[in-house]
């Protein structure tokens, strides 16, 4: 019973957790662990940018909410609030599909269960929805450096954005395309 609530992998990953065995798999998701604390760090930032609030007032209000995803809402329902075209509100889209982007991948990794003697490990996200099962993903080294540096650019453009007021370049260029185009020759 236990196995088909819980999963193959998860019931060996009680036995034993590959992280313990695979130091260099522990190294990157305690890095992956910090590098999403400076991400978290820039939420109220983002806010305080979006509103014009007070940088003190965005961390008071953020702050209440223990959940990121909480957090993601309240952002969700401050950009409701501004035009659809303006810059603000396209400007909070772009991070918040950031946020969420970096959000999903800390959390699989962190709400997981980890399984195997070498690379790849596999390791089996928890899911609190009952409604989508969780399936076993392996995971090479790679691939965790590979979306640890997501989580890296994530945090670079955010503070890039956030205390030197750099937009990162794919939405500089899409919001204005005319200092992107090529000059006529």
């Amino acid at each position: 019973m236990a196995e088909a609530i819980y999963g193959v992998l998860s019931g060996k990953a009680r036995a034993h957790s590959a992280i313990e065995a695979h130091p260099e798999f522990a190294a990157k998701l305690g890095a992956m662990i910090a590098v999403f604390a400076l991400v978290e760090r820039d939420m109220p930032w983002v806010v305080a940018k979006l509103t014009g609030m007070d940088v003190s007032d965005a961390f008071t209000i953020v702050s209440v909410f223990r959940a990121f995803s909480n957090r993601l809402d309240v952002l969700e329902e401050l950009i409701k609030g501004r035009d659809p075209e303006s810059l603000e509100r396209q400007i909070a889209t772009y991070f918040k599909g950031r946020f969420k982007e970096a959000n999903r991948i800390r959390n699989k990794y962190v709400h997981a269960s980890y399984v195997g003697d070498k690379d790849p490990i596999y390791i089996e996200p928890f899911s609190s929805d009952h409604n989508r099962p969780s399936s076993a993903e392996k995971i090479t080294l790679e691939k965790l450096e590979s979306e640890l540096d997501l989580i890296r650019a994530v945090a670079v453009e955010l503070y890039a954005y956030s205390r030197e007021n750099r937009l990162p370049e794919a939405l500089h260029k899409r919001l204005f395309p005319a200092h992107h185009r090529a000059p006529k020759s």
